[in-house]
């Protein structure tokens, strides 16, 4: 697959090209895992304003303009980069599922004391308090692992600190509608497209 080097804000302005076919080089100095997220996250802000305003006559856009079919074009575009974008919208009850099926997961880590601080009325949890008891260390490695795997819950209590890509989000809340929108990527799996890709190499960022 023949791959292309092209400019920052034309691969917008035409259909999405074919997964793993671009490659970007962002010249970062001394790269790291939250300098190569930033400029994705640009990337994204920039090729998302483009879709709602391909006239580029302003500058700037509001959530009640992004459609899915916006986030459907540069999911396609992203992933032309070798980039899987996620894209998750939370409503009250769907971040508390969330945040309930992590604590059925992680209540069975034993000598782990698990707090919660909820919304009376509502029911909703507001917060999450974990510690290990018993100066059993293992269990709380236990439960940073079970973190790493629901990433998406670490990014509403910062259990740990980002390291991979998919730890680094876009997070917006509309405190009126009570929503949160989240974004955040990926290297996406080369597995059904039948080619050798090296992301790093090809975001060049090596």
């Amino acid at each position: 697959m023949k791959r292309s080097n092209v400019k920052l804000t034309d691969m917008f302005k035409v259909p999405p090209k074919e997964p793993f076919s671009l490659k970007l080089n962002f010249n970062i100095d001394n790269p790291t895992t939250e300098k190569l997220f930033n400029k994705l996250k640009l990337l994204f802000e920039k090729g998302l304003a483009i879709q709602i305003d391909p006239a580029e006559k302003y500058p700037y856009f509001s959530l009640k303009d992004v459609h899915y079919k916006h986030i459907d074009i540069m999911k396609k575009h992203m992933l032309s980069m070798g980039i899987m974008t996620y894209y998750k919208v939370f409503d009250e009850n769907s971040r508390d599922l969330l945040f309930k099926d992590f604590l059925y997961k992680i209540e069975k880590i034993k000598n782990l004391d698990i707090r919660i601080t909820m919304n009376w009325k509502t029911k909703y949890i507001d917060q999450i308090m974990v510690k290990y008891t018993n100066n059993d260390k293992p269990a709380f490695e236990k439960f940073l692992k079970q973190v790493l795997i629901d990433n998406e819950v670490n990014m509403f209590f910062k259990f740990i600190k980002p390291s991979r890509l998919k730890d680094y989000k876009i997070f917006v809340k509309d405190d009126i509608k009570k929503l949160t929108y989240l974004v955040y990527f990926d290297f996406a799996d080369t597995s059904g497209y039948n080619i050798a890709y090296d992301p790093t190499h090809s975001l060049g960022i090596m």
